[in-house]
């Protein structure tokens, strides 16, 4: 029982496993059939070559206690966790609307309100895994799943750590994180803490207003030195008080960020109503950062990005791939 389709119709913990959905560097996960109880639920299982380390197995396992720790509707539940045949597994939520990363992928600009309310919405998320003194140190597109009715649910606690703990470097002293959405200090083999978190959202963000990502390169370093050394590019077609609370939590320094998920998703809260309006404490990044303000020529700084099809692919390719989140060399300083 090592190969996906050996286990496809096989019982599990009490689950009728149907069919495979998703996969990623620490998991493969299965859609299945609580007959118990009439329902459906997603199954994540650990991956055959890894099950022989005893760390990993454990660190799986943690996920499943870490993500169970976190009490909030935006981020997905897990119901249980076990092993079973010599496969660890974790018993999660069904959340059957497709993933921010998909959604992406199809080049449709989303109105700068929706793309605002699904950031405050994961920011939420964050904010309550952050009161429990979990980071996530991994938030990025694929990571990000929807509901039927759009609501955004964070998932994947894989990469997660207690706050205290030191979680920029893994046992190897490599950086732990998909490249494209590290913040800066982590970049440089620093301590991440919550606006560690809050720059990735950021990154996020930026990707949903602007169907590209802020910084890439041939190599994952060369793409970690972009977020050490670059300025971010602007977004001339955002919003004007949605580019402030963007650009705030993309700053470089974490003292000039936003300085909690929480204070993030009060933000984004004030200009989800008012996208055009600046936000009072945004100016705290550096006003070199912002966008200048669009023309009136070029539409109204107050109008929402309507729904459109990008009319060329992104300068930076959206779908970042599992590989792309292997762990790659840390320590990185800025010359």
């Amino acid at each position: 029982m090592t190969a996906p389709n050996s286990i496809i119709g096989r019982v599990l913990g009490g689950y009728v496993i149907q069919s495979q959905i998703g996969s990623g560097g620490m998991g493969v996960v299965f859609r299945a059939h609580d007959d118990r109880l009439g329902r459906t639920v997603a199954i994540k299982i650990l991956p055959a070559k890894y099950r022989a380390d005893e760390t990993l197995k454990q660190r799986f396992l943690r996920e499943g206690r870490t993500a169970a720790s976190i009490d909030h509707p935006n981020v997905v539940r897990i119901m249980s966790a076990g092993e079973e045949f010599g496969l660890p597994y974790l018993v999660m939520e069904y959340v059957d609307g497709g993933s921010l990363q998909r959604l992406l992928e199809k080049k449709i600009r989303l109105p700068a309100t929706r793309a605002v309310k699904i950031a405050r919405q994961v920011s939420e998320a964050l904010a309550a895994a952050h009161k429990v003194g979990v980071l996530h140190r991994d938030v990025k597109p694929a990571n990000v799943l929807f509901t039927k009715e759009g609501e955004a649910k964070l998932v994947d606690f894989g990469l997660a750590r207690e706050e205290l703990s030191d979680v920029s470097l893994s046992q190897t002293g490599m950086v732990m994180g998909t490249p494209h959405y590290m913040a800066p200090e982590v970049c440089e083999g620093k301590k991440a803490d919550a606006r560690s978190d809050v720059y990735a959202l950021g990154v996020v963000l930026y990707a949903m207003l602007a169907l590209r990502l802020p910084f890439d390169a041939e190599t994952a370093i060369g793409v970690l030195m972009a977020h050490i050394q670059k300025p971010v590019p602007p977004i001339p077609e955002a919003p004007r008080g949605v580019a402030a609370v963007l650009m705030r939590s993309l700053a470089k320094n974490p003292a000039k960020r936003w300085s909690s998920a929480t204070e993030f998703a009060e933000a984004l809260a004030k200009v989800e109503e008012a996208p055009g309006e600046p936000v009072a404490a945004a100016p705290a990044a550096d006003a070199s950062e912002l966008p200048p303000v669009p023309s009136q020529g070029a539409g109204a700084a107050s109008s929402p990005v309507a729904p459109t099809r990008a009319a060329g692919p992104p300068s930076v390719p959206l779908g970042i791939t599992p590989s792309s989140a292997a762990t790659v060399p840390g320590g990185l300083a800025a010359s």
